[in-house]
């Protein structure tokens, strides 16, 4: 078996290709640039904050229409089949959002194509490879990868802001749709490869028909595993909870009287998320490679309650608004690297794209749908107090359950060493 620093070696180019892909992809991409552009559309248009968050939900739809089609296809021919041409998809998709004329009906069509033809550009794809090429350092290679969000989370506002400061939200929406063609494209192609299918060492199985390169269960094994289910439910309530702070973060700190150039700047205001889940995505790889991943994500998860209840604070200081979407960061960074760890080691690797694809969607559900409801319940109340208690509640359990995934099985490594020789 390979130590650390020959996976390395070997499966670089790889977390590279990855972290870039995964920067520029369908999750960050309409997450970082709606909340800053919602105040223009809603200017533009005459929309309120609902109709304009509820093309998230709109996305969530295309999401888990094409999310289960991305996996069957990622195990079957491989991710780089899937990643490349969903990129130039997203990017031209992206840039439609110009064409709007003021009709909500063509904003969410557009949202809903966009999801449903990039949905391969999620990492459901990105980290497949990264499974098959790490072992011992599997969760500092998927946390490097998935800081990709992180980074772009970082310095999204700010860019977003400048686009439409200078040339307006149509040339913002230009600026951010070339963002995966210009980088995120020319890299994963010289780059980006699953070792597994690429050198062809795959093995037939009566019970599948699929072509499976490492060991793991079956769907239908899967299927009647208790943990799964337990990872649909916390995966929802916690996506749920986690984006409808962030997509909401800038209208959040708008409500408390920051301008939206401070609410958007990098230190101050939503800026501090990306830089928070940057931070969260290579901290929680590491941990998880080193302690009980349920442990490590209970931890991580409980700590947002926090973040509600300064949010609620309606004096608050900037330090404390500031603290409390670094902590919703720090868990959306984690987030992201216990889903692609945990399907890894609990289900292993064998219908990793599948169980991946079916447990992100049903994230994207709960991601999805929650800035829409977040700002349903605002304009209801006059504030967003009630749905962040809510969340706060909803924190605890996603936690909670995770703890009864209890001990990694141990799968048969025979597989896996017949598709390695």
């Amino acid at each position: 078996m390979e130590n650390g620093l020959t996976e390395w070696a070997k499966g670089w180019p790889i977390v590279v290709s990855s972290l870039v892909g995964i920067a520029f992809c369908l999750s960050p991409l309409p997450y970082y640039s709606l909340g800053v552009l919602a105040p223009e559309l809603i200017k533009e248009f005459g929309w309120d904050r609902a109709e304009v968050t509820f093309g998230f939900f709109c996305m969530t739809i295309g999401v888990f229409i094409g999310a289960p089609v991305a996996g069957y296809f990622t195990d079957r021919y491989g991710p780089r089949k899937v990643v490349l041409p969903s990129t130039i998809i997203l990017g031209l998709t992206m840039m439609t959002f110009i064409f709007m004329d003021g009709s909500l009906w063509a904003f969410y069509l557009i949202f809903t194509l966009m999801a449903t033809l990039s949905v391969g550009t999620l990492p459901i794809t990105w980290t497949k490879a990264i499974n098959n090429s790490f072992d011992k350092t599997r969760g500092i290679a998927l946390g490097v990868a998935l800081t990709g969000t992180g980074i772009y989370g970082f310095f999204a506002p700010t860019y977003v802001q400048w686009l439409i400061d200078g040339w307006g939200w149509k040339a913002a929406y230009i600026g951010v749709g070339a963002l995966p063609i210009v980088f995120a494209f020319p890299i994963a192609f010289f780059l980006f490869s699953d070792k597994s299918v690429d050198k062809k060492k795959i093995i037939m199985t009566s019970d599948d028909p699929m072509p499976v390169e490492t060991y793991g269960m079956t769907m239908a094994e899967i299927v009647r595993n208790y943990r799964f289910y337990i990872f649909l439910a916390s995966f929802f309530v916690l996506g749920a909870a986690i984006s409808g702070i962030l997509a909401n973060s800038v209208l959040i700190l708008l409500d408390k009287g920051y301008t939206p150039q401070a609410a958007t700047s990098l230190l101050t205001g939503v800026g501090i998320t990306g830089l928070s889940v940057l931070f969260g995505r290579a901290l929680g790889g590491y941990l998880l490679d080193r302690f009980w991943p349920p442990g490590v994500a209970f931890v991580f998860m409980i700590v947002p309650v926090i973040a509600c209840y300064l949010l609620m604070q309606e004096q608050s200081s900037m330090l404390m608004n500031s603290l409390a979407l670094a902590i919703t960061g720090l868990a959306a960074g984690v987030e992201y690297d216990m889903m692609a760890f945990l399907t890894s080691r609990y289900f292993g690797m064998r219908s990793y794209g599948r169980t991946y694809a079916i447990i992100y969607a049903l994230y994207g559900v709960g991601a999805g749908v929650s800035p829409f409801v977040y700002n349903k319940v605002q304009i209801a109340t006059g504030s967003y107090d009630l749905i962040l208690t809510i969340a706060g509640i909803g924190f605890v359990f996603g936690a909670v359950i995770l703890l009864f995934l209890g001990q990694q099985p141990t799968f048969d490594r025979q597989q896996k060493s017949m598709a390695a020789e």
